[in-house]
């Protein structure tokens, strides 16, 4: 187009030349008038032919023009268009905004808050974002201080604290424009577009869920109180009953007498159980429940779980047998208790629910050993009732039976199998169930232990003491658990042995008369840094002043002594 017109120029401008310049010399220097009139028509052609170019030039600059006009009106509509395809887009992004339940903010590093949903405005006494900023710059500003939430600190990004920790839950807390406490859950999240960072927060109302976990929690700590409360309440009536009982039992009665108290001692014993299986069910509920392994002799701790059902079998004429491997190695670390109570509670339900004249077998085998560790399966084979397919799959939930006539008839919560599961699971296993109607069942389960040393089982404690009777206690108590004693009745005495001997715990009562206990105890760490102390006392002062003051001190335990306690601390310190 361009070379097209330079050309078209080239010849108008030579054209105009010879009509302007050339022609009307010619005209004058010219002679004859023929060829003037010539001249004159020539120059009519010229003219004609310029007028001609010049017209063409007009007309084509004018389509240029128009060209050029058109272009512009369809880049102009295109972009009203795209404005207005964008002016659609924007709304609709806002009203997907505003339909959500949590508040959503768009920022910048640079521009701070550029974007809020309706769902802030609502929650929040403001009108707009122009009005929130004119009072704050973050929404951090809202953050009510306090311990558990977000804070903001002046000079920092308090989001920060959100990105660079995305598995903690963040919990802020604000006052809605009710004037309430509102909590919220606070999410961040980065995305880049282009060279600048955008961040999107989220803040979710769990104001009532947290209030429910609250209450939830709240009643988790009354429930494990008043079972606390009912496990003293309960059992000290029940000991009492099961202590006369047998006071009575030894002194001259009829048949029919001592019929009578037989009849009130197996009573309180299933009382008894029932409440242990009830705290226990609570301890699991709430978590709590954990094992405690000791030293023990596998073989010697099975056969006296056996031996304790075998009134029972013989009153109903049953075949009662203990299968036990010989491989088993003779010392395993695990918790005798809770092995006792599932087997009490599996060859419990054997007997309640095999016939007269039939047959319970437990079997115990080493399936197999390392250096450190044995696994042991065990078994209960009755050839009782049996359960039938569909009750198999409710048999191990909590208080269920297999048929609502079982409790009618046989008795019991439907918690000890339930029980049983959890504590197979703390061990590592599985309770497993095989069963058919009217030809028995057989429950059983693996198991892992740590294996020991036989002669690491020689473990001592040391007793400092001034009370004979008391010594003459916990030495007793310490034998049921072979464990060896040693005593001291002054300072320089046991601090002597405790720097010559190793020792796995002390007892010491911390009002003997040659001795400040709150001046010893410093120079009790630096000899024996790691050994569990257990203060004896006698009054609730004692025992508050071990918890304030002598906080060195592991364990408190109030004369006169309770066996029951005794072993339970046995038991928990013994093992650590």
């Amino acid at each position: 187009m361009k070379k097209e017109n330079m050309n078209g120029g080239m010849v108008l401008k030579s054209i105009l030349f010879i009509a302007i310049v050339m022609l009307p010399l010619l005209f004058f220097f010219l002679p004859y008038r023929e060829m003037r009139d010539y001249i004159v028509l020539f120059v009519f052609v010229i003219f004609s032919s310029v007028l001609f170019f010049l017209s063409k030039s007009l007309m084509r600059r004018e389509e240029e023009l128009l060209d050029v006009k058109d272009t512009l009106s369809e880049d102009i509509t295109k972009k009203v268009l795209v404005e207005k395809t964008l002016e659609e887009e924007r709304k609709l992004n806002q009203i997907i905004l505003d339909y959500q339940e949590q508040i959503l903010i768009l920022s910048t590093k640079k521009s701070g808050m550029i974007n809020i949903n309706n769902k802030f405005f609502t929650t929040f006494d403001f009108k707009d974002l122009n009005d929130f900023k004119e009072y704050h710059q973050c929404i951090c500003e809202l953050f009510i201080l306090k311990e558990g939430y977000l804070q903001k600190t002046e000079g920092s990004d308090w989001t920060l604290t959100v990105l660079n920790n995305p598995n903690t839950m963040h919990k802020a807390l604000m006052l809605n424009k009710e004037g309430e406490e509102t909590i919220f859950l606070a999410r961040v999240k980065k995305v880049n577009v282009g060279e600048e960072e955008y961040r999107i927060t989220t803040f979710t109302d769990i104001t009532e869920l947290e209030k429910a976990r609250e209450m939830a929690e709240s009643s988790e700590r009354v429930k494990a109180n008043f079972m606390a409360n009912m496990s003293h309440e309960l059992r000290t009536p029940l000991n009492g009953i099961n202590g006369f009982t047998q006071l009575l039992s030894q002194t001259s009665m009829n048949e029919k007498q001592r019929k009578y108290i037989s009849l009130i001692e197996t009573s309180s014993k299933n009382l008894l159980g029932i409440v242990d299986n009830i705290l226990d069910f609570s301890k699991i509920e709430s978590g709590n429940m954990e094992l405690e392994s000791k030293q023990s002799n596998p073989f010697t701790e099975i056969e006296n779980i056996i031996n304790l059902f075998n009134a029972r079998a013989k009153s109903k004429n049953i075949t009662y047998q203990l299968d036990m491997d010989s491989n088993i190695s003779p010392c395993l670390l695990m918790d005798t208790l809770r092995l006792s109570q599932i087997l009490s509670n599996l060859i419990s339900n054997a007997i309640k629910f095999t016939p007269e004249n039939g047959k319970i077998i437990v079997e115990v085998k080493s399936l197999s050993k390392t250096n450190d560790l044995e696994k042991l399966y065990i078994a209960v084979t009755d050839n009782g009732i049996g359960i039938s397919k569909e009750r198999q799959q409710v048999i191990f939930k909590a208080f269920t039976q297999a048929d609502t006539s079982t409790t009618r008839e046989f008795g019991g919560t439907g918690l000890g199998l339930s029980i049983s599961v959890t504590l197979v699971h703390l061990f590592g296993g599985t309770l497993q169930l095989e069963s058919e109607e009217n030809k028995g069942s057989r429950f059983f389960f693996d198991i892992e232990a740590k294996r020991c040393d036989q002669e690491e089982k020689k473990q001592k404690v040391l007793i400092v003491e001034e009370c004979e009777m008391t010594k003459i206690v916990i030495e007793e108590l310490l034998k049921q658990h072979e464990i060896l004693v040693e005593f001291a009745n002054d300072e320089e005495n046991f601090l002597n042995k405790l720097s010559t001997e190793k020792y796995q715990l002390l007892f010491i009562n911390i009002n003997m008369p040659n001795i400040d206990i709150s001046k010893t105890l410093p120079y009790i760490r630096v000899l024996s840094p790691t050994l569990p102390i257990v203060a004896l006392g006698d009054s609730e002062e004692d025992k508050n002043r071990v918890e304030t003051v002598l906080t060195d001190i592991n364990e408190y335990l109030d004369k006169p002594i309770q066996i029951e306690l005794f072993n339970e601390l046995i038991v928990k310190q013994m093992q650590k």
